[in-house]
Protein backbone atom coordinates (compact mmCIF):
# COMPACT_ATOMS: atom_id res chain seq x y z
CA UNK A 1 0.00 0.00 0.00
CA UNK A 2 1.29 3.45 -0.75
CA UNK A 3 0.35 7.01 -0.21
CA UNK A 4 0.96 9.90 -2.53
CA UNK A 5 3.09 12.85 -1.61
CA UNK A 6 2.88 15.88 -3.84
CA UNK A 7 4.94 18.99 -3.82
CA UNK A 8 3.27 21.48 -6.04
CA UNK A 9 6.59 22.93 -6.85
CA UNK A 10 5.35 25.37 -9.38
CA UNK A 11 8.91 25.66 -10.42
CA UNK A 12 9.19 28.86 -12.36
CA UNK A 13 12.45 28.69 -14.18
CA UNK A 14 13.32 30.74 -17.22
CA UNK A 15 14.78 28.88 -20.14
CA UNK A 16 15.33 29.58 -23.77
CA UNK A 17 15.01 26.72 -26.22
CA UNK A 18 17.93 25.77 -28.46
CA UNK A 19 16.06 27.03 -31.51
CA UNK A 20 15.76 30.50 -30.00
CA UNK A 21 19.45 30.60 -29.17
CA UNK A 22 20.24 30.18 -32.84
CA UNK A 23 18.58 33.49 -33.75
CA UNK A 24 20.91 35.88 -35.57
CA UNK A 25 22.53 38.59 -33.45
CA UNK A 26 20.92 41.29 -35.60
CA UNK A 27 17.42 39.92 -35.10
CA UNK A 28 14.88 42.65 -34.46
CA UNK A 29 13.00 40.86 -31.70
CA UNK A 30 13.51 40.22 -28.02
CA UNK A 31 13.77 36.77 -26.51
CA UNK A 32 11.80 36.13 -23.35
CA UNK A 33 12.27 33.27 -20.94
CA UNK A 34 9.17 31.12 -20.62
CA UNK A 35 8.14 29.90 -17.17
CA UNK A 36 8.06 26.18 -16.60
CA UNK A 37 5.57 24.60 -14.20
CA UNK A 38 6.49 21.15 -12.96
CA UNK A 39 4.33 19.32 -10.46
CA UNK A 40 6.59 17.20 -8.29
CA UNK A 41 4.54 14.15 -7.35
CA UNK A 42 5.89 10.90 -5.94
CA UNK A 43 4.39 7.55 -4.95
CA UNK A 44 5.49 7.08 -1.34
CA UNK A 45 5.20 3.87 0.59
CA UNK A 46 4.46 3.80 4.29
CA UNK A 47 8.04 3.11 5.36
CA UNK A 48 10.65 5.82 5.80
CA UNK A 49 12.91 3.97 3.32
CA UNK A 50 12.70 5.09 -0.28
CA UNK A 51 13.60 1.84 -2.03
CA UNK A 52 10.18 1.57 -3.74
CA UNK A 53 9.39 5.29 -4.11
CA UNK A 54 8.94 6.51 -7.66
CA UNK A 55 7.84 9.49 -9.73
CA UNK A 56 4.17 9.64 -10.64
CA UNK A 57 3.20 9.96 -14.34
CA UNK A 58 2.10 13.60 -13.88
CA UNK A 59 5.63 14.52 -12.70
CA UNK A 60 7.27 12.68 -15.60
CA UNK A 61 4.84 14.21 -18.13
CA UNK A 62 5.62 17.72 -16.85
CA UNK A 63 9.36 17.04 -17.17
CA UNK A 64 8.86 15.82 -20.76
CA UNK A 65 6.71 18.87 -21.58
CA UNK A 66 9.46 21.10 -20.19
CA UNK A 67 11.92 19.63 -22.68
CA UNK A 68 13.63 16.67 -21.04
CA UNK A 69 13.93 13.33 -22.85
CA UNK A 70 12.14 10.27 -21.49
CA UNK A 71 15.42 8.99 -20.02
CA UNK A 72 16.26 12.36 -18.45
CA UNK A 73 12.75 12.70 -16.99
CA UNK A 74 12.95 9.20 -15.49
CA UNK A 75 16.38 9.90 -13.96
CA UNK A 76 15.25 13.26 -12.54
CA UNK A 77 12.06 11.71 -11.14
CA UNK A 78 14.07 8.98 -9.43
CA UNK A 79 16.54 11.51 -8.05
CA UNK A 80 13.83 13.70 -6.54
CA UNK A 81 11.52 10.95 -5.29
CA UNK A 82 14.21 8.72 -3.82
CA UNK A 83 15.92 11.48 -1.85
CA UNK A 84 15.35 10.55 1.81
CA UNK A 85 15.53 14.22 2.82
CA UNK A 86 12.38 14.84 0.76
CA UNK A 87 10.20 12.28 2.55
CA UNK A 88 7.44 14.32 4.18
CA UNK A 89 9.22 17.56 3.24
CA UNK A 90 7.81 19.15 0.11
CA UNK A 91 10.12 22.16 0.44
CA UNK A 92 13.16 19.88 0.03
CA UNK A 93 11.56 18.18 -2.99
CA UNK A 94 10.89 21.55 -4.61
CA UNK A 95 14.41 22.82 -3.88
CA UNK A 96 15.95 19.63 -5.28
CA UNK A 97 13.95 20.11 -8.49
CA UNK A 98 14.96 23.78 -8.77
CA UNK A 99 18.63 22.80 -8.31
CA UNK A 100 18.32 20.22 -11.08
CA UNK A 101 16.73 22.82 -13.38
CA UNK A 102 19.58 25.24 -12.72
CA UNK A 103 22.32 22.64 -13.18
CA UNK A 104 20.75 20.80 -16.11
CA UNK A 105 18.14 22.97 -17.85
CA UNK A 106 15.86 21.35 -20.41
CA UNK A 107 16.97 21.67 -24.03
CA UNK A 108 13.61 22.87 -25.26
CA UNK A 109 9.91 22.31 -24.98
CA UNK A 110 8.30 19.45 -26.84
Amino acid sequence: MFMKSAALAAVAFGCVGAGLLAAPAAADHHLQAQPIQITVKCARYLSRGVIWDRAMPEFLDDLRAAGYSFEEADAIGSRVCRDEAGVGNTAVMGQTMRNILRQNPPRGRR
